[in-house]
């Protein structure tokens, strides 16, 4: 697994997304069983936007990362462009409709 913290950062303390195929792929900080995780997560599988999901049971890293950075609550979304918490379904529909999240 590949450590999202040894990348250069868009947002400060938190890792950029990647860009593949010209799209970012959001990281979506998540906890197993949280609903709001799981219903984000479901709306950019809908949207047809792949994310690339970090566990934070399971990173003491990014976990420490979102209590620095000051975010209390999940799901934390980074999509390069704009950084939100909680499920947000206008965000994740305005971020898969959207063509800058595409790299120039």
């Amino acid at each position: 697994m590949r450590n999202l913290f040894h990348r250069d950062t868009a947002v400060p303390g938190l890792p950029a997304p990647v860009y593949e195929r010209g799209r970012a792929i959001p990281l979506v900080y998540v906890e197993p069983g949280h609903t709001g995780c799981a219903c984000t997560l479901t709306a950019f599988r809908l949207a047809g936007a792949a994310v690339e999901v970090v566990d934070i049971t399971g990173d003491d890293e990014a976990r420490h990362a979102l209590k620095t950075i000051g975010y209390q609550s999940l799901p934390v979304v980074n999509t390069g462009q704009r950084i939100w918490t909680g499920h947000q379904p206008a965000l994740i529909m305005a971020f898969a409709e959207n063509p800058l999240g595409q790299a120039s």
